[in-house]
């Protein structure tokens, strides 16, 4: 959520509402998307977790076809807040996945120990 606010507070300072909703829109199909991957991948262990592999590989391919197709829908239209929406996607993909590791790091199963 800050890297959302901030980035929201960025485009409407930069370029105004169109690159703030723009970052919005592009932040929050990051979050939907791997809000999707998590949900399918946690029901596929719970129900049965030699699932898991199968169902992560067929949510990855279609929300990945689904958000190509729409990226180029957008990249054609010609609507001034699609470099925005790059900008968001690119900053929540990074900071999504940066929040993984540290996570991993500190609490997974690569955590030190502690005293």
């Amino acid at each position: 959520v800050p890297l959302i606010t901030v980035g929201a507070l960025i485009g409407q300072l930069a370029g105004g509402p169109v690159a703030a909703a723009g970052f919005a829109a592009g932040a929050g199909l990051v979050v939907a998307s791997f809000a999707v991957s998590s949900l399918v991948v946690a029901f596929a262990d719970w129900v049965a977790p030699p699932l898991v592999l199968p169902f992560g590989m067929i949510t990855y391919a279609t929300k990945y076809a689904a958000m190509v197709l729409l990226l180029v829908m957008i990249g054609d239209s010609g609507w001034a807040g699609r470099v925005p929406m790059g900008i968001g996607v690119m900053v929540l993909a990074v900071g999504w996945a940066a929040a993984q590791v540290t996570w991993v790091l500190r609490r997974g199963p690569f955590a030190r120990p502690g005293p």
